[in-house]
């Protein structure tokens, strides 16, 4: 007799799919949320820590000289990025494995938004890669044209970010949580709109940064909230779909 089939103490007839399924599901919520833990860490350093201590755009030598001296933090950096890549990946894996049963079709599609992005994110780290290259041939030109480049790649991937974590925000509505819904909903929409303006509507840059400043709170708080849903409670409970 299969173990899951019946409970002989509490007497209790067991679904073995169901349970299998639910273990799964708890199994996947929690690769979702340490990778996204994972990812926010690299992050930091990443983009946080190094790249934003080693490099300003509009100081071209200042930046060459920033390089050239700390060229070993320049290829942690880029480790972190490929750190970055790979949680992304697992975390469209999990996220589309995680709402399949429930719709198929919006799993798929915010699943493939965010696999979308995170080849955006590689084209964009690529441009990092070459910099490396660059810099020791002391062309500081070319330089700094690949770190235009990588923010502008990334920037547009962002865009793709932000719709992505919008349609979660609908799957995280429908069958998790209302309120972590809403905070994707808010994460979504603040990408989608400082991405875009920095994509298209440069003359208005001062506004944005001042914007993306306000936004800050949100932007980040929408994914680490669902990072820890998915770690305290993914694939405990089932909720009720709402319409």
């Amino acid at each position: 007799m299969n173990q899951f089939s019946s409970s002989p103490i509490l007497g209790i007839q067991g679904d073995p799919e169901m349970t299998i399924n639910k273990e799964n599901k708890r199994s996947t919520a929690l690769v979702i949320g340490i990778s996204l833990l994972v990812m926010a860490v690299a992050a930091g350093i990443a983009f946080g820590a190094i790249h934003s201590t080693l490099i300003d755009i509009s100081q071209a030598e200042q930046t060459m000289d920033n390089l050239r001296a700390n060229l070993s933090q320049w290829h942690m950096e880029i480790l972190f990025w490929v750190v970055i890549i790979i949680t992304d990946l697992l975390v469209s894996w999990g996220i589309f494995h995680y709402f399949r049963n429930e719709n198929m079709g919006l799993s798929a599609m915010t699943a493939g938004l965010r696999v979308i992005y995170t080849l955006i994110l590689a084209v964009a780290v690529s441009q990092l890669v070459a910099v490396s290259s660059s810099v020791q041939g002391g062309n500081t030109q070319r330089v700094m044209l690949l770190l235009t480049r990588f923010d502008r790649i990334w920037s547009f991937g962002l865009i793709v970010f932000g719709i992505h974590l919008i349609l979660l925000s609908v799957a995280s509505f429908r069958y998790e949580n209302k309120i972590l819904g809403i905070l994707l909903l808010a994460a979504g929409v603040s990408y989608l709109l400082i991405h875009t303006m920095e994509g298209f509507l440069p003359r208005f840059s001062d506004f944005t940064g001042r914007l993306e400043s306000i936004l800050a709170i949100p932007m980040t708080l929408g994914e680490m909230v669902f990072a820890l849903w998915m770690i305290i409670r993914g694939g405990k409970t089932k909720r009720k779909a709402v319409s």
